[in-house]
């Protein structure tokens, strides 16, 4: 098969390969243990022994524009523990970015729930994630990573609100749809402004905000992969992030995409440009198609479907290649 070449992105990837050796400069290190007869979680400062999850980050943004997140978890532990650890040491590591980000992209965007859109929107979100939370009992390594995900979140936002290091309580399973859960849908949030009958609804037309270059060489020797971002400024507060998550398989073994690296933002548990290097041998990106045609939005509803950055990290996680990918990403579709 043909292997991805990565000519093109070893400075980006080298950095984050670096992340751990000693001689990077202002890097911070977490960690996360579990405590199984209270399911309770601690954070630490640096990386103690026996940990469900740790982290390392620095902030280069001053001299190379990125910050960069490795993140890693131990597979012995169950998958919703490891995500759950995961998140609190993301949450924890870049609470300055993600309150940065916050400020800069999300704050005033529904400050007055009264406003008729803001409060469709929560009800639209709250009645998703209630459908999506009622199928926790469904089997399958499909609806595992979903779990996974949301739960991730939670972590998230459970680290992020820790000034210091202590004692966390075990995942509840609610999250609020205007928290950190918020800043996961950013992308569907574009479409449902329209769908919802957003007065001021803003799409960005024509020139979109990616560009995706995908070129086989002669003969199938060799595969280049280039992604490209433009936003406004203040969303390019900007993380390159590696994810080590070893989940389990339901009938045992490893997920295909145990490990990625992607380009991503504060508080953002996927790409969002997108941009993914995958474990699998998978290079998974996009370029953004927009809808049209205004009768379509009848068929985005809030139950029977899962939000596209999510159904995006589930299919990065499981597939082996291209076919099952797509057949991954298929059900369930947002519309968004």
């Amino acid at each position: 098969s043909d292997r991805v070449n990565m000519t093109g992105l070893c400075l980006l990837i080298c950095g984050l390969l670096g992340i751990g050796l000693g001689t990077v400069r202002s890097q911070q290190t977490a960690s996360v243990t579990w405590d199984q007869s209270s399911n309770k979680f601690s954070l630490h400062k640096g990386v103690v022994q026996d940990y469900v999850a740790m982290g390392a980050f620095r902030n280069e943004i001053n001299s190379t524009g990125w910050s960069y997140l490795n993140v890693s978890t131990v597979q012995k532990f169950p998958n919703e523990v490891q995500a759950y650890a995961a998140g609190i040491v993301e949450g924890y590591l870049t609470r300055e970015l993600i309150d940065l980000t916050w400020q800069n992209t999300v704050k005033g965007y529904c400050e007055k729930p009264y406003n008729k859109y803001c409060t469709d929107l929560r009800d639209f979100l709250q009645k998703n994630m209630d459908w999506v939370n009622a199928q926790k009992d469904r089997e399958g390594d499909y609806w595992g990573m979903v779990r996974a995900f949301m739960v991730q979140v939670e972590g998230l936002e459970a680290g992020y609100k820790s000034q210091q290091a202590g004692e966390i309580h075990g995942a509840s399973g609610k999250l609020d749809p205007f928290g950190m859960y918020f800043l996961q849908v950013s992308g569907d949030v574009e479409d449902l402004e329209e769908a919802l009958g957003k007065k001021d609804a803003k799409r960005v037309r024509g020139s979109g905000s990616c560009s995706a270059l995908i070129k086989l060489l002669p003969g199938n020797k060799d595969l280049y992969v280039s992604h490209d971002t433009w936003n406004t400024y203040q969303s390019m507060i900007r993380v390159l992030k590696k994810y080590n998550f070893p989940y389990q398989m339901k009938k045992g073994g490893t997920i295909p995409g145990h490990t990625m690296t992607f380009s991503s933002y504060p508080g953002t548990l996927m790409s969002g440009d997108d941009y993914y290097l995958i474990s699998s041998g998978l290079v998974s990106l996009e370029t953004t198609i927009g809808n049209s045609n205004p009768a379509l939005w009848s068929s985005v509803t809030p139950t029977n479907s899962v939000m596209e950055g999510i159904r995006t990290m589930v299919s990065n996680y499981l597939a082996r290649d291209g076919t099952s990918w797509a057949q991954l990403f298929i059900p369930y579709n947002s519309g968004t």
